[in-house]
């Protein structure tokens, strides 16, 4: 019981904190050029690591 209580505060915490994410966002002036690149760049290392088994922590 006490673990559905803990998840659903965790998923009531989570909405409440994208939502504020998306106000904020749709206010501000984003340079979505950079975000994108800087999600592809995290990708391809993800990737990269994940194919080759090169780097990484461990």
């Amino acid at each position: 019981m006490i673990r559905i209580v803990f998840i659903v505060c965790a998923i009531i915490a989570a909405t409440y904190l994208l939502s504020r994410i998306v106000r904020e966002l749709r206010g501000a002036d984003v340079d979505w050029r950079g975000v994108a690149f800087a999600f592809g760049f995290v990708a391809i290392a993800v990737y990269l690591r994940h194919t080759t088994e090169i780097g990484g922590i461990g």
